[in-house]
């Protein structure tokens, strides 16, 4: 046997929980951590607390949340829920004022956060309710008069000309037979406008009065210059003229014809036809509608008669819209009309109609609304629009419809805008919207597979950077996160970011949020209502050097009912027994207020704003939440200045429950400035010691007796650490700064040092856990563990 004493560093302890064997993990990982933040630089940090920004008198379940960030004072959260909105500018606290109200589309079952999704463009968001159906309003286009035209483009000599009228199979005609060239006075005889005028008298005294005997009543006759307008009363009728030159010269129709050069050049005004394209397939036909006055009129596309005009507004996304600071306009928008077409061959529906919306998204200048299996893109640059302007011709401009499936059954569940590209997901299929290096059009771009992710479409991917994404998805009881990167729009690798503690998120996800500059992320799941997993990385180059996984926990409120990262600052939006708050937590070891020598650490922080002081013996705070009794006991009042004679920064001040909202905190010195809040308590167990050789493998022992841990801190006040051996109580030992007769240390002052703290172990490395706690609202960082230990092992044979 060989007795061989030695000691270990752990220089940096960087990263956070892991679920690998204990053999297989690196020092700088962790049996658990619970709020703490992994710095590169500073190594494991006691997180701040959260300052609460303002309350909510609503007592919130699921909502739905969107946020809008207009400027760095504008940074507002939308907030939906039971059928009401709110809007609250985060950087204030000010609730905005709304006008307009869209509480019939506001209406939902279930989880508020399932049934909405919103994006926002400009200074404009779109609204999508995604369990109404879409719908075409019942408006249809103005139905087609019963009427027919006869015009002239010339005359000739010694022609006949005849109009005939059908009726049921009898023809009533009338003709004209023109004179002549044999006199120069004749030419007054072939123009087209006198012909037109013969035809109309004789229409008038002879062919009118003939229907009219014949019981087809109701016919009149109006001539525009060389043109002829006749209307049928409610008689069905045909109308056919003849010239004996090939019938070039006497042209007539009623609703549809062949060529362009058949139309008159004077018209009724409102006068309608289509254009049938020399009789080819119908969906090559348009509409052309007479608009204006008789000489100065002109043939303008227009939709068909009697076809729906109108997306139904009301079933349609609305619209919230940023009108000036804290205040906003909420509505229904004006969707673009069907301007060409008919509805059925050309100008179709847009394939979301009769459906419900899954997803918004924007780009390209382009609104995308997508349901299960279909994708239609607005028109570009016009995000109200999805039908063509014209069925003449296939404009860039046009918006653009698919089947974004990619011919598989599976439904499409989110989509969103990541490596420059719109992405579809859904559950084992993925596609993306692919133009090449050309704008969006029809022509131009297609559907591409993009992978084939197990997904449950619970919480929306979310887009990290110009070129990765983030999406989780249920596995079991727990939720697996990854994150994939692209290179051209198509992904190029993937990180299973989740894959060192496949068992810590429990439940399904149900909110991503994503702070691409603090490089840091959170997860929440249904089944822990009171945590927020953080997820931090590190990136050196396209290399992941560094992540740490660990659970902030809130322990007085209910429910983390959501969360985001702006910056250096988390915010999050907290249920309470009655009302909610949003508070904001930086994330950071130096804390908010940047003017004092050392950070408070307490969650659901208020300050002495506002509270009332009785002028003798306590001040009175009301709080803007509500805490349980059982919830009470972490809470902390605290002095916040350092004043000469009057308060000192971290000196505890008594305090007494009143009821659930109301403290009252004992002093009796006016002008006092105090902190009240819960300290979060942050807790590292250290991964179970294990020696190892120079190539990192463990070395086989017959024991291995840690003597000591030397643990080194930074910028720290108190914190303990828990020595635990198996079936016996915990040893507590506590380092504090505040030591006795330490000249430094000035009239009980709060010192903040750097140094290392001694731990006397004494067990063998199989029966003991270290557990590094700050249970105070002090700062404490741990930087490193150096282990001091005695290994025996079998000497060799």
């Amino acid at each position: 046997m060989a007795n061989l004493g030695n000691s270990e560093t752990q220089s940096s302890l960087i990263q956070g929980i892991s679920q690998q064997e204990e053999s297989s993990r690196g020092g700088a990982s962790a049996e658990d951590q619970v709020n703490c933040i992994n710095e590169v630089l500073d190594g494991v940090v006691s997180r701040m607390g959260s300052v609460v920004k303002t309350g909510v008198a609503v007592d919130y379940l699921e909502p739905f949340f969107h946020e809008i960030n207009r400027s760095s004072g504008e940074r507002y959260l939308v907030i939906i829920e039971g059928g009401t909105i709110k809007i609250i500018n985060k950087v204030t606290g000010v609730v905005s004022t709304l006008t307009g109200s869209i509480a019939s589309y506001l209406a939902h079952t279930g989880d508020a956060r399932k049934a909405f999704q919103a994006v926002t463009v400009g200074d404009t968001t779109f609204l999508l309710n995604r369990q109404v159906v879409t719908a075409m309003a019942a408006t249809l286009s103005p139905a087609r008069p019963n009427k027919a035209i006869a015009h002239f483009k010339a005359g000739g000599y010694k022609i006949t000309y005849t109009l005939t009228i059908t009726i049921a199979g009898v023809d009533y005609s009338t003709s004209f037979t023109t004179p002549n060239n044999g006199d120069p006075g004749n030419a007054a005889y072939i123009t087209t406008d006198y012909l037109a005028e013969q035809f109309r008298l004789s229409m008038v005294s002879t062919l009118i009065p003939a229907l009219t005997a014949a019981g087809k009543t109701g016919f009149t006759v109006l001539r525009y210059g060389s043109t002829l307008v006749i209307f049928g009363g409610t008689n069905t009728f045909d109308i056919t003229t003849t010239d004996g030159v090939g019938d070039r010269q006497f042209i007539s129709f009623r609703d549809t014809v062949k060529v362009l050069t058949d139309l008159p050049a004077k018209c009724e005004d409102g006068y309608q036809v289509s254009v049938a394209d020399n009789g080819s397939q119908a969906s090559s036909k348009y509409f052309l509608k007479y608009v204006g006055a008789v000489n100065t009129g002109l043939w303008t596309e227009v939709v068909a008669p009697a076809t729906k005009t109108d997306l139904d507004a009301a079933l349609m996304p609305h619209t919230i819209v940023n009108t000036g600071v804290d205040a906003f306009a909420v509505g229904t928008p004006t969707w673009g009309k069907r301007l060409a077409g008919d509805g059925d061959l050309t100008a179709q529906d847009p394939s979301f109609i009769g459906d419900t919306l899954n997803t918004l998204q924007f780009i390209g200048g382009r609104l995308s609304m997508t349901s299960e299996y279909e994708m239609t893109l607005s028109r570009s640059r016009n995000a109200y629009v999805y039908f063509p302007d014209t069925v003449q011709t296939n404009l860039e401009t046009a918006p653009v419809d698919y089947d974004v499936s990619n011919g598989s059954s599976t439904a499409i569940s989110h989509s969103l805008v990541a490596g420059g590209k719109l992405q579809f997901w859904g559950d084992g299929q993925q596609t993306y919207l692919d133009s090449g290096q050309d704008p969006i059009r029809e022509n131009t771009t297609e559907i591409q597979p993009l992978a084939n992710y197990e997904y449950d479409g619970e919480a929306a991917p979310k887009s990290l950077g110009l070129s990765s994404m983030v999406f989780g998805t249920k596995v079991g009881r727990w939720v697996k996160a990854v994150e994939v990167y692209f290179r051209g729009g198509k992904p190029d690798g993937e990180i299973e970011t989740s894959a060192h503690v496949p068992k810590l998120m429990v439940g399904s996800l149900r909110h991503i949020a994503i702070g691409e500059s603090a490089k840091k992320s959170f997860f929440l799941t249904s089944g822990a209502d009171n945590l927020a997993y953080l997820y931090q990385y590190y990136n050196q180059g396209n290399e992941r050097v560094q992540s740490a996984w660990n659970p902030w926990e809130f322990a007085a409120p209910t429910r983390v009912l959501w969360a985001s990262i702006e910056g250096a600052t988390a915010w999050f939006f907290l249920r309470w027994p009655t009302g909610c708050t949003l508070e904001s937590v930086v994330l950071d070891r130096y804390g908010d207020e940047n003017d004092q020598a050392f950070p408070i650490r307490l969650d659901h922080r208020v300050s002495e704003v506002g509270a009332v002081w009785n002028g003798s013996t306590y001040y009175t705070v009301t709080l803007p939440y509500s805490v349980a009794v059982d919830k009470r006991d972490t809470f902390r009042a605290v002095e916040r200045r350092d004043v000469p004679d009057v308060s000192q920064r971290g000196r505890e001040l008594v305090f007494t429950w009143a009821d659930s909202t109301h403290v009252r905190v004992m002093s009796a010195t006016p002008g006092l400035t105090f902190l009240f809040g819960s300290i979060p308590t942050a807790r590292r167990k250290c991964t179970r010691f294990i020696a190892k050789d120079k190539n990192g493998d463990p070395i086989l022992h017959d024991r291995l007796l840690i003597k000591k841990v030397l643990v080194g801190h930074y910028q720290s006040v108190q914190y303990s650490v828990n020595v635990t051996t198996l079936g016996s109580l915990a040893s507590v030992q506590t380092f504090s700064s505040r030591k006795v007769g330490d000249p430094s240390v000035l009239n009980n002052q709060v010192a903040v040092q750097s140094g290392s703290f001694k731990v006397t172990v004494g067990e063998e490395t199989e029966n003991v856990e270290i557990e590094l706690v700050n249970d105070t609202y002090f700062p404490a960082i741990w930087k490193a563990l150096k282990f001091d230990y005695d290994l025996t092992v079998r000497a060799s044979a």
